[in-house]
């Protein structure tokens, strides 16, 4: 019985193998063109999508450091101009002090530690001001490298979209000659179906 009842399903899948497939009409074909092309459409728009949020991405990143560097900036100009400023003070002061002193050595002596206090503070302004002036090279070094990533960025975005359009255009060459294969099919079949019917009913008469 066990065999029988395996015998019986093998000549049903056989038969249902030998089976011809139902030809896909052509109303059939374009909603499955049109579900492909959206398919196709999506993907090139978010390929597209992806380098202008990489580059939007790396512009808040930019601007983002550059407000950091600028606040730092304002920070060592408000300390050093508060450390020169007590330290100006502090000579202004002292040069009154000097009138006190009588002996030579004394106020040549009290001279000199005014001249070392006076050039401390155009030092200390010195080293800022070549902090900035490093800081402008590397700021200009870095547009450089901005502007050459932007133009990098622009060749990927125009070289993607160049590409997908050919695989746009091809995609929709594909899916236009098989929506009319089908049609073609179907228009054959009905052919031959009609045909078929008026040979019965010839062959009735």
């Amino acid at each position: 019985a066990a065999a029988a009842a395996a015998a019986a399903v093998s000549a049903a899948a056989a038969a249902a193998s030998a089976e011809p497939l139902e030809p896909v009409t052509g109303a059939a074909r374009v909603g499955e063109s049109l579900l492909t092309l959206d398919t196709v459409k999506a993907r090139t728009i978010e390929q597209v999508t992806e380098v202008r949020l990489e580059a939007e991405q790396a512009e808040a990143e930019r601007r983002r450091e550059e407000e950091e560097r600028r606040q730092d900036r304002l920070w060592r100009l408000h300390e050093e101009a508060d450390k020169s400023g007590k330290a100006n003070a502090a000579i202004e002061m002292h040069w009154e002090d000097l009138n006190d002193y009588n002996m030579p050595q004394e106020l040549f002596r009290e001279m000199q530690s005014q001249r070392r206090a006076c050039e401390a503070v155009i030092a200390s302004k010195d080293a800022l001001v070549r902090e900035f002036q490093a800081e402008l090279r590397a700021k200009d070094e870095e547009y450089v490298k901005a502007l050459q990533q932007q133009r990098e960025g622009v060749d990927t975005l125009v070289a993607r979209m160049d590409s997908q359009c050919k695989e746009l255009q091809s995609q929709y060459e594909a899916e236009l000659a098989a929506i009319e294969r089908a049609f073609e099919q179907e228009r054959a079949e009905q052919v031959r179906a009609q045909r078929e019917e008026a040979d019965a009913i010839l062959r009735q008469r």
